[in-house]
């Protein structure tokens, strides 16, 4: 944005009004973190910095620190050594037991053995295992083999029909690779190379007759026949400002002239830029700082201003920061995307080549590769003059068939020296440009509207140079528990602590409740446990404690200290807890030693050599898989699945062996998402199950 005033800007002030507050001037924030404020003092701490900064009590159980209750109101843990009053009788007995009190995994009142939980031993070697075996209610735990043991498994469900007995014809230890005959991997732009495990599928790449075509290694279409190719353009360019061959242009190339006033190239060569040359000095273009607002320059040639101070921003009130995701501005529309969040989010043009998308130069300050067939009135053949001049033309800045220089835009020089200016300066109709010091010159600012009707007077009722302190009789800062100490900028406040009527408590420096009356708390033991499994003073008991022994057979201790858990040993590996999968199901695990599995037997192979369209008949009751061989010679044909209704987990195989095309459709839902699948190579299969609803490929 230009700003173009037509006479001096003059300056006033207001006698008597606040010229500083604690040694700043200009728009002052004061914030809960500013060091003239000492509002940090014994017991108060400010955390944070500006805006965001907050005034804290100093809470903790370390020395020094303000007590502070938990969250069920009780005093957090902390040394009451030093308190008096509280009730003298200590406790008697810990689950009917007294004196020296140890706690074992045998222990009848801790209830430890429940339902696959048993205990074994006594006393300090006892221990709490997993109740595995193979009979009624045990836990099954993987034998030595990682297999499961042999076990009744007749409820067990969605178990295979059968074991498989060969692959592609093949028994044994079947390995399959690219060049398997029985794949017949290779089709229309695919090839098989190579033989056995270093066998690989290829693109059939090349630029010969029905080869796929491939970019070469600087990402360039290679050397084929285009002439099939629409829309091209009718003629290429012989010559660029009197180039041939590949012809690089980048904004520092002195034949185009790109800078002027107000525009300036940075870089050189392919990295080169053209940039508009703002800021708020002298000559400048003006642009928004990164706040979205006009910078610090003078808006007195600015008109149709609001007749009152905004109150308000969208709704919003006090400091508002207006970002490019702001919802209430809505910049986002045709076109304009908004990226980030908050500070950072950025107002982008959509630019692309896909649809609807903002064409945007490439870095060559080229158009991209989009399709122009759209494109009227272009050129039929090279340009053969530019404004009248042919051969190797040359266009300066001072150009007379440009018309470059217009309303606040001059040019200076002539030929290749020739600059674009912005006609700047302090007089009628001139462009202003900050001076050197990044302030506006002396210009007249009397049509300026809406302008304060005068400063700040007093702050407080205070006038002049104002300094605030923590003692300031206008800032009201003490209050119950809150006390100021001391006058003027060494004046600080602190939380009113001690140990008598009405006085904050505060931990001595070791960290102890000082010595205060106890005799109002609740729900204190009514004296220190002795010891706990032979241990004394403050006592911590974790999973990982070891005169507990509560890891056994199938249980494992994680972690250490207060972190330590307790887990079932779960896991396919040899001597592990079998675990259920997310789906409800055994994980894999060898499971030879399984009886009395269900019965199974071999899926239903049917072989359609109608060469017509067909549907697959609902399967029978239990059946679980059927394969359909669909021998349609040169017949394109559709093949429907059955209904997926009560068909849950039923599995249809279906190969195609003619040379035309099988097309397989639902009869009702999708099949991964989509109306239909083609088996468009010979040989070609598909393995599809229903989860009731649609289809989906195995």
């Amino acid at each position: 944005m230009a700003i173009k005033i037509t006479g001096p800007i003059g300056q006033g002030g207001a006698g008597g009004a606040v010229t500083s507050v604690n040694g700043a001037t200009g728009a002052v924030n004061l914030y809960a973190d500013n060091a003239t404020l000492n509002l940090a003092g014994d017991g108060i701490v400010v955390n944070g910095a500006g805006a965001t900064s907050t005034l804290d009590v100093d809470s903790g159980t370390t020395a020094g620190k303000i007590v502070k209750l938990d969250g069920s109101a009780r005093l957090p843990a902390v040394d009451g050594s030093q308190l008096t009053n509280l009730p003298s009788a200590p406790v008697t007995s810990v689950n009917g037991a007294t004196g020296a009190v140890n706690l074992y995994a045998d222990n009848a009142t801790l209830n430890l053995a429940g339902d696959g939980i048993v205990v074994s031993g006594t006393g300090a070697t006892s221990t709490l295992d997993v109740d595995s075996g193979t009979t009624a209610n045990k836990i099954v735990k993987l034998d030595g083999s990682a297999r499961l043991p042999a076990v009744d498994g007749s409820q067990l469900t969605n178990l295979p029909s059968a074991p498989v007995t060969s692959v592609n014809g093949a028994t044994g230890a079947v390995n399959l690779y690219a060049d398997d005959a029985t794949l017949n991997l290779a089709g229309d732009g695919i090839v098989v190379s190579g033989t056995g495990a270093t066998s690989t599928l290829d693109v059939d790449s090349g630029t010969t007759a029905n080869k796929i075509v491939k970019l070469d290694g600087s990402a360039r279409l290679p050397a084929v026949d285009g002439s099939q190719l629409t829309n091209l353009p009718s003629a290429p360019v012989t010559s660029v400002n009197g180039a041939t061959g590949a012809v690089n242009l980048y904004a520092d190339d002195t034949t185009l002239n790109l800078a002027g006033d107000g525009i300036v190239v940075s870089g050189t060569g392919a990295t080169s830029t053209l940039n508009v040359d703002s800021g708020t000095t002298a000559n400048k273009i003006v642009k928004l700082d990164g706040s979205a607002r006009l910078p610090a320059v003078d808006g007195s040639q600015l008109t149709n201003l609001p007749s009152a101070p905004v109150t308000s921003v969208n709704g919003a009130t006090g400091a508002v920061n207006l970002y490019a995701d702001n919802a209430t501005l809505n910049l986002a529309g045709d076109g304009i995307v908004v990226s980030g969040t908050g500070a950072t989010s950025t107002l982008d043009v959509d630019s692309g080549t896909t649809a609807n998308k903002i064409v945007k130069l490439d870095g060559s300050a080229r158009l991209p590769a989009v399709d122009g067939s759209q494109l009227t009135n272009l050129p039929s053949a090279p340009v053969t003059s530019v404004n009248g001049a042919t051969g190797a033309v040359n266009l300066y800045a001072d150009d007379t068939t440009l018309n470059l220089a217009g309303d606040g835009i001059v040019v200076s020089g002539t030929g290749a020296t020739s600059t674009l200016d912005v006609d700047s300066g302090t007089t009628a109709n001139k462009i202003v440009k900050l001076d050197g010091s990044a302030r506006l010159p002396a210009v007249d600012g009397s049509q300026l509207t809406n302008l304060p009707a005068a400063p700040v007077t007093s702050v407080n009722g205070a006038t002049g140079v104002v300094n605030l302190y923590a003692d300031d009789t206008t800032l009201n800062l003490a209050g119950d528990g809150i006390v100021v100490s001391g006058t003027g900028a060494t004046s600080t406040l602190d939380v009113d602590s001690g140990t008598t009527a009405n006085k904050i408590v505060k931990l001595d420096g070791s960290a102890r409740l000082p010595a205060v009356d106890g005799s109002q708390l609740t729900n204190l033991p009514s004296a220190p446990v002795t010891s706990v499994n032979g241990a004394t003073g403050a006592v911590n008991i974790y999973a990982d404690n070891t005169t507990l022994n509560i890891d056994g057979t199938g249980l494992t201790l994680s972690g250490t200290g207060a972190t330590s858990t307790l887990n079932v040993d779960v896991g396919t590996g040899a001597n592990q807890i079998v675990q259920l999968d997310g789906s409800s199901r055994l994980p894999a695990v060898d499971g030879s030693q399984l009886t009395n599995l269900p019965g199974a037997s071999r899926p239903t192979v049917t072989t359609d050599s109608s060469g017509t369209n067909s549907t697959i008949s609902d399967p029978a009751a239990g059946t679980l898989e059927d394969i359909y061989l669909v021998s349609n010679g040169a017949n394109a044909v559709t093949i429907t699945l059955p209904t997926v209704t009560g068909n849950s987990g039923y599995i249809a195989q279906i190969k195609r062996l003619g040379t035309a095309d099988v097309t397989i459709s639902p009869a009702s839902g999708t099949i991964d998402g989509a109306s239909s699948q083609v088996l468009s190579v010979q040989y070609a299969a598909l393995t599809l199950t229903t989860d009731g609803t649609n289809w989906f490929i195995i």
